[in-house]
């Protein structure tokens, strides 16, 4: 059954700018004022005779000798007050990845902080499945976070939550599309104008497990391979006597997150706008993508089903009993983590077709009701800059999504993070589960009721039931849409 809400880790295991007025009060110079005071002074003054004796007779002589005494008197100082420091402002920053990630948040924070620029961020950590019920409610309420942490669909922005930060962008001349990779300034892209910046990027690929592949005697997959090529591979690695299956690769996690094979299928769930799915979920390419990974499972047996998936753990592939799985920047620990040797290629293609990445990134947000959007876009800028981003990347939570970034550390060579340095250079799309707000609650039961339908009732055929599944989910989005 699929939710309304689901978080990064369910996904894994699927598969003109205010507030000048107020800086430049700030930095006024203080006014001179004038008071007076009464102090102590020694000065000198006359004294009016003085008698002078000789021995034949006495001159009196009038005469005036210099003498000092102490007096008191008024007199008139100007000073100017010393300003008293000025208490920093607060911006609070609300995420809810895992515990054992706040390391990244707060060391980025700290980092912030240490710069002295008045400002003064408070990171915050919301654990729990209500995380987005908890942001909604909070703005709605006219109290929302500053800047937080969330993945959402590109359409989102119209309800007007989030403060559109392009005017900001250009003010200080930054250039999105330079300074980071291309997939998170579209990301956040609503009606030309981009309302977050990116927390990271994430490239994914495809690995494979050269340990079981020499085991078989299989040749190792190369850039260009087919899908004629990835089912016949996975044939050869599948012995159910050895417990080894081809692939993780199945199911309706296949089509839509951490693969390119969406792409390279040709498949469409929905429009671009994430407002239609009748003409592209039941499109021909659509349809042929479905039966192509349907098949896998269905009636090639190469795919491990998710039960099985379920006993190997969280990432199946890990296990050593899968031939090929999918690795992404969001997994770059675990990837280190892996005990045989492996390998990376691509996501298989149509004969003549073209070769893409999958590509995604969780952004930053600001609230369009701040009421200190100049600190809260400074804050911004280093978390989602060179300076901060660099501190979770050195960490290995997450991957910068500065390319000068990459290239600093060399990671363009290194035999991880150089394999997707190799996929950023491929062309992508935004994601199909990031287009339509309804997604969730619409469209992921039409696409999930596909592969069930098919596989577990046995209904037949295939075009028949993505048809009446993609009327069901337009019906629904038709609805949702003119209720908001």
């Amino acid at each position: 059954m699929a939710t309304n809400r689901l978080s990064r880790r369910a996904f894994l295991r699927w598969g003109a700018v205010a507030g000048t007025g107020a800086v430049l009060a700030a930095c006024a110079t203080p006014t001179p004022q004038i008071i007076k005071e009464t102090v102590v002074v020694k000065e000198t003054v006359p004294v009016e005779k003085v008698v002078e004796k000789t021995v034949k007779e006495t001159v009196v002589v009038e005469k005036t000798v210099p003498v000092e005494k102490v007096v008191t008197k008024e007199v008139e100082k100007v000073v100017v007050a010393t300003p008293q420091p000025k208490a920093p402002v607060t911006i609070g920053w609300w995420q809810n990845d895992p515990a054992e990630m706040q390391e990244a948040y707060i060391k980025m924070t700290e980092a912030f902080n240490a710069k002295g620029l008045g400002i003064k961020a408070e990171v915050k950590y919301i654990p729990g499945d209500g995380y987005e019920d908890k942001l909604d409610t909070m703005i709605a309420a006219g109290d929302g976070p500053d800047v937080w942490m969330w993945f959402y669909a590109v359409e989102i922005a119209r309800h007007g939550q989030f403060q559109n930060l392009t005017p900001y962008l250009q003010r200080d001349k930054i250039d999105p599309m330079k300074l980071w990779f291309p997939i998170c300034s579209t990301r956040t892209v609503w009606e030309g104008s981009m309302f977050g910046t990116p927390r990271e990027v994430a490239y994914a690929s495809l690995a494979y497990n050269k340990d079981l592949f020499d085991e078989f005697g299989v040749k190792y997959p190369q850039e260009g391979w087919t899908l004629e090529d990835f089912v016949e591979t996975s044939l050869k690695l599948t012995d159910p006597t050895k417990k080894t299956w081809g692939t993780q690769i199945g199911g309706p996690g296949a089509l839509l997150w951490d693969s390119a094979l969406p792409w390279n299928l040709e498949f469409k769930l929905t429009s671009e706008d994430g407002h239609q799915t009748v003409g592209f979920m039941d499109s021909p390419e659509s349809i042929e993508a479905y039966q192509w990974v349907i098949d896998l499972e269905d009636k090639h047996k190469v795919s491990i089903p998710s039960q099985e998936q379920q006993a190997l753990g969280g990432w199946p592939f890990a296990s050593g009993k899968i031939g090929t799985g999918v690795i992404s920047c969001w997994g770059v620990k675990d990837i280190k983590a892996l005990k045989f040797n492996w390998g990376a290629v691509s996501a298989p293609m149509k004969k003549g077709g073209t070769s893409y990445t999958w590509g995604d990134s969780v952004g930053y947000w600001m609230w369009s009701g701040c009421r200190k959007k100049e600190e809260a876009w400074e804050f911004m800028k280093f978390i989602s800059g060179p300076e901060g981003s660099l501190i979770p990347h050195q960490l290995g939570w997450w991957t910068s999504p500065c390319p000068e970034v990459w290239l600093k550390l060399g990671a363009d060579k290194d035999p991880i993070l150089g394999r997707f340095w190799e996929q950023s250079k491929l062309p992508t799309r935004v994601i199909n589960y990031a287009r339509s707000e309804h997604q969730w609650t619409c469209i992921h039961p039409a696409h999930e009721a596909n592969f069930t339908l098919y596989i577990q009732e046995k209904q037949r055929p295939l075009d028949k039931i993505v048809k009446a599944q993609a009327k069901s989910a337009q019906e629904c989005l038709d609805k949702a849409y003119a209720a908001s």
